[in-house]
């Protein structure tokens, strides 16, 4: 997911990444105590928030999954029927996991980006 952060970012609704890159360019002092507040947040947010952001990242994920995955043009050529559907199916699960696992990461992008 790291890979997708930036896209991540721009598919967030309300402005939210577009919020959540200011503050981490924010100083420390203003941008650590805000990360503290929203780490606990996030996870529980994540999950309600990416299935309206999956449209707009699911083209940059399928060409992260190409370039990664050695397969034949006929499964390439199906991957953009076959993966949102193979996502939607997953996803559910598999974010309580990931989401606290991922805060850390997009927290350090943001105050790298």
């Amino acid at each position: 997911m790291d890979a997708l952060t930036p896209n991540l970012l721009d598919a967030m609704p309300f402005g939210m990444g577009g919020l959540l890159r200011g503050i981490g360019k924010a100083p420390a002092i203003i941008c650590e105590p805000m990360f503290k507040v929203m780490g606990p947040m996030l996870p529980v947010l994540f999950p309600v928030l990416l299935p309206g952001m999956m449209p707009k990242v699911m083209p940059h994920m399928i060409r992260l999954v190409e370039g990664q995955i050695p397969m034949p043009d006929y499964l390439r050529n199906q991957l953009p029927d076959l993966f949102p559907e193979v996502v939607d199916n997953v996803m559910p699960r598999l974010l309580p996991e990931v989401a606290p696992k991922y805060v850390p990461v997009l927290f350090e992008y943001l105050r790298t980006a």
